[in-house]
């Protein structure tokens, strides 16, 4: 999570995404990545343009959404839950369907 507001958070962000060893994001249990970009409704005052955050999420292979805590963004909250929940639907899917290994 960055706020569209402030570049820096972006960059914090990038930072810590680095500190996660890419070993551990492939050989490990799936876990999901999504950039969701902040304080929609201050974008007046975007220091990190939509096209930036798409690219770095692209690059990184995580879904991206831009939200607002404002009653009139409801929809888009929705959708980010919406669409990570379907995320964890389909790695449990196809978890189950491996063969188990003996132990």
């Amino acid at each position: 999570m960055y706020a569209i507001d402030n570049k820096e958070s972006l960059e914090r962000l990038k930072d810590w995404l680095r500190r996660v060893d890419p070993k551990e994001r492939v050989n490990r249990k799936p876990f999901i990545f999504a950039l969701v970009g902040t304080k929609l409704d201050q974008s007046s005052h975007r220091e990190v343009s939509e096209t930036e955050a798409r690219s770095f999420a692209t690059a990184n292979k995580m879904q991206y959404f831009e939200v607002s805590s404002t009653p009139n963004n409801a929809v888009a909250v929705k959708k980010l839950i919406d669409d990570l929940t379907m995320e964890m639907i389909k790695i449990r899917e196809f978890l189950a369907a491996q063969p188990k290994s003996p132990r």
